[in-house]
């Protein structure tokens, strides 16, 4: 990362998506937690423009995309993070129970 703005606007997503993720799963039962690797692409508005999810796609799947979606949009990336194609991609990992079986 490349910047103090950098490092706090990425903490500041990462947090509102585990935060909005946990609120979505907190009536999930399963005594294991599961890693679940998630996408986000961000315009340079801060508008959600896609979410992806790592391994493959379960129901709950559907749950936590409306959970991300409804964490945006999150302001401005700073200009350090943008890609030429003036989007924001990142990536994070979500500790969620396991409800497969």
């Amino acid at each position: 990362m490349r910047s103090a703005p950098a490092r706090a606007w990425v903490e500041n997503v990462v947090g509102r998506v585990e935060g909005t993720a946990q609120l979505v799963v907190a009536t999930a039962s399963g005594s294991k937690i599961r890693k679940v690797d998630v996408h986000i692409r961000i315009a340079a508005d801060g508008a959600i423009l896609n979410v992806e999810f790592g391994p493959p796609p379960d129901a709950l799947d559907t749950r936590l995309r409306e959970a991300v979606v409804a964490a945006g949009p999150f302001g401005r990336p700073p200009q350090a993070l943008l890609a030429p194609d003036g989007t924001t991609d990142l990536n994070s990992t979500l500790d969620i129970p396991d409800r497969r079986r």
